[in-house]
């Protein structure tokens, strides 16, 4: 099976991959200054801009109104209307906003980094969460004693089944959205061209990896949630995002200071794609 190469190695190296796991949702992969969730793609605030006037949503909204189905009116307000949700913290919003600005500009690769950016926020809330419940289920699992049995009771039982719904219900409230988020990003990529392309490679590759690892600590360390399968299959389609931007990216880099990080990320993801790597 997809986790049984982790499952044989001695406990003792989950607390290496818990904190792995932690990571992901504060470093990206791939060497770049642009690649850190602070770095990558800077805080919300400055992704977006700063709001101005007393209330930018309702002005905003305003504009929307106004425009009605005139298009070349309504695209620039719905855009405005995205990034004023955004600076506001109306994150369901502002992707629905965004998606329909996106079914009038389909090729702005630029919204589409926006939209990603609000998918991660959201998926990296529950990313930090499920981090430190995945580790109470672990130390909650019932242990053997002298090579024997299982040996547990029914009050450690019972704090260990509620930490595995719980790391359950997190990781879907994480997972969700970060698959949006990498499929925002897939999107741009394929319409994006010259600097911003190599921009998308390295941010795709990072997001991807990190997403990867965390689906296979999960998979790996809560087994028996109800999400793991799903957690499997989630872990091959992010790895295969992560194989094909990092194989992109060495065509670019292929004998600078880049090469031997992506090289070492592309060799830790690529065992967790599908054997195409596509």
């Amino acid at each position: 099976m997809f986790f049984m190469r982790i499952r044989r190695h001695a406990r003792w190296l989950f607390m290496f991959l818990a904190v792995l796991f932690a990571l992901t949702f504060a470093f990206a992969g791939v060497g770049s200054g642009s690649t850190g969730v602070g770095d990558l793609m800077g805080s919300i605030g400055s992704v977006f801009g700063g709001s101005g006037g007393s209330n930018p949503v309702k002005d905003a909204q305003k504009q929307v109104d106004k425009a009605d189905s005139d298009q070349a009116k309504l695209a620039p307000a719905l855009r405005l209307l995205g990034k004023a949700q955004v600076a506001k913290a109306l994150y369901t919003e502002a992707a629905a906003t965004y998606a329909r600005y996106l079914r009038l500009r389909p090729n702005d690769v630029q919204a589409r980094q926006e939209l990603a950016a609000v998918y991660k926020n959201d998926s990296d809330i529950y990313g930090n969460q499920l981090a430190t419940v995945v580790t109470d289920v672990v130390q909650s699992a019932p242990t053997s004693l002298n090579g024997g049995g299982l040996v547990t009771d029914p009050i450690a039982s019972g704090e260990h089944q509620n930490a595995v719904a719980t790391a359950s219900d997190l990781y879907k409230k994480f997972a969700d959205p970060k698959d949006q988020e990498l499929g925002a990003l897939n999107t741009a990529l394929a319409r994006a061209k010259g600097d911003l392309r190599a921009s998308l490679l390295v941010q795709l590759a990072g997001e991807a990896f990190n997403a990867t690892q965390a689906a296979v600590t999960f998979g790996t360390y809560v087994p028996e949630a109800a999400q793991a399968a799903v957690a499997q299959q989630q872990a091959q389609r992010w790895a295969a995002y992560a194989v094909a931007a990092d194989t992109a990216l060495l065509k670019l880099h292929p004998h600078d200071s880049l090469t031997a990080q992506i090289k070492q990320q592309l060799a830790a993801v690529k065992p967790y794609a599908p054997a195409s790597g596509k």
